[in-house]
Formats: C-alpha cells, sequence, structure tokens
C-alpha cells in the first residue's frame, strides 16, 4: 500500500461512516443527505468530474448546514460509471476537504496521493467496484490503481 496504515484506517472508517451514517453505499444518496451538490454537465474528454469545497457564506446562519461542496460529473457518463466518478469525488470532498487543491495543475495525475486515496475511498465505499479474486486492490502501486478505475469508468462509460 502507498499511503501509512493511519491514513487508511482514515479513509476506510469514512466510507464505512458514511455507509453506517447515511444506510446506503450509493454516493448518489450520500451527497444528497450530507448536503454536497451533485451536478452533470459538459466536460472535456478524457474528464470524468472534479470537486469544489465551498466556503461557507458569512450571511448563513450557523445553525443552518449549506451545501459545503459541489461535485460536478460528465453529463456523458452512464449511471454506473457516474457512481463510480461521484464515489472518487466524494472521497476528494471528505478526505481533502481542508486542503485548496486544484487537481488540474497536477501535472501526472497517476502518480498524485490525492487522487489515489480518492480512488481508495471509492473502492471502499462501494467494493464492488473492484474484481481481482488474485490480487488485493491495497497491493495495487497508485499508477496500476489509477489505471484500474480510469478503465473501468471508460469500460463501463457507454454502456446503457
Amino acid at each position: 500500500m502507498e499511503i501509512n496504515r493511519k491514513r487508511y484506517d482514515r479513509l476506510k472508517s469514512m466510507a464505512k461512516g458514511c455507509n453506517n451514517l447515511f444506510g446506503t453505499s450509493n454516493p448518489f444518496e450520500i451527497c444528497r443527505m450530507a448536503g454536497i451538490g451533485v451536478r452533470f454537465i459538459s466536460l472535456s474528454k478524457g474528464i470524468y468530474g472534479f470537486s469544489d469545497i465551498l466556503e461557507k457564506p458569512e450571511s448563513i446562519p450557523e445553525n443552518v448546514s449549506p451545501i459545503n461542496a459541489m461535485i460536478y460529473l460528465s453529463s456523458a457518463l452512464n449511471s454506473y460509471a457516474g457512481k463510480i466518478v461521484c464515489a472518487h469525488e466524494l472521497g476528494h470532498v471528505l478526505l481533502q476537504k481542508d486542503e485548496r487543491l486544484n487537481l488540474f495543475d497536477i501535472e501526472d495525475q497517476e502518480e498524485s496521493l490525492y487522487e489515489y486515496e480518492a480512488n481508495l475511498f471509492a473502492i471502499e465505499l462501494m467494493p464492488q467496484i473492484y474484481h481481482s479474486p488474485s490480487i488485493d486492490y491495497r497491493d495495487l502501486t497508485r499508477r496500476e490503481l489509477y489505471q484500474y478505475m480510469n478503465q473501468k469508468i471508460t469500460t463501463t462509460f457507454f454502456t446503457l
């Protein structure tokens, strides 16, 4: 595994916590119940989604929980690929919410620690997306896991 045990346990706990708190592993339902907005928009080829963590407006009272993040997904995704990408982006929102990131600036997405963690989160949230009885996904390198997730999205991208 390419992250330390503490970081892995944290992301696994967050995924399990989402499942327990909201009673589902469906990332769209989790986002809806958590107040995280999800929008489908037209995106450039090869970009399946991104997230934006918003600051709480000063005019909103403390006891009101506004949407604190938005997840944007490609309108070309089918429902299964959309769930995978939404789970991945939810991972970014929950795991990196305190870090102001612009992932479009990362030169090598395949080697990014943040992308690796978001991919691990997506699999922990929805274990059914990883199918390989011979290799534990935690043993994959960042690049291997990135390529696996990318292949999973693109092979289901146009499935009806």
